[in-house]
């Protein structure tokens, strides 16, 4: 038996990768596009504020009107839209998240946090390779984006049945996030062990 199984390997890392990505996009992006310095300065202010604050207080649902608000008052300032769309995957609302999501990938197709979003709404759904193509589009902008390796990882283990891109992208989280997470540490000795025995019933 693996030493993790399937429910709760899923089950972290959705909780780790959303509750990281919402804190990854709390600052305006240089990369967003269509948005005048002045809008920008005024989403900044006392309004983004409060919504963030609300996040990070675990208020999702105030949280989810305030940035809703915001991106109909700023239509073209993509992380509340961001921002909506990893609170929806939260709540487990996936259509109205990926809608969220792609709308901000047209407008700031340099954010990586969008498509480590799309990888795990795309994985819940059975999407399977559009999930690795998402994650993989995410770690290209950001080769060192942790939670990106370790939402491919878990992709790679549990569906796509490539224990060695697994064992690859869990040992990255690990160098990138100081290699002291005891869970994924149990995660790698399990992917080695099936790594072994899968050889050894080869020979």
């Amino acid at each position: 038996m693996p030493y993790v199984d399937a429910w709760k390997k899923t089950t972290v890392i959705l909780s780790i990768a959303v509750l990281a990505g919402c804190s990854l996009i709390q600052h305006k992006s240089s990369h967003e596009e269509g948005r005048t310095s002045s809008q920008a300065a005024a989403v900044t202010g006392d309004d983004y504020h409060h919504a963030l604050s609300a996040l990070k207080a675990g208020k999702d649902e105030d949280a989810l009107n305030r940035f809703e608000a915001l991106s109909k008052s700023y239509p073209d300032f993509a992380a509340s839209y961001i921002n909506v769309g990893l609170i929806e995957i939260k709540r487990d609302n996936l259509h109205t998240a990926e809608t969220a999501l792609l709308h901000a990938a047209q407008l700031a197709p340099q954010q990586p946090e969008i498509y480590n979003g799309l990888g795990i709404i795309y994985r819940r759904t059975g999407r399977f390779n559009e999930a690795e193509t998402a994650y993989l589009k995410a770690l290209q902008l950001a080769p060192d984006y942790a939670n990106a390796h370790l939402n491919i990882g878990i992709l790679y283990d549990l569906y796509l049945s490539n224990l060695n891109k697994a064992l690859n992208h869990y040992q990255r989280y690990q160098a990138i996030s100081g290699g002291n997470n005891t869970v994924i540490n149990k995660w790698i000795i399990d992917v080695k062990h099936r790594m072994a025995k899968t050889m050894g019933a080869a020979k």
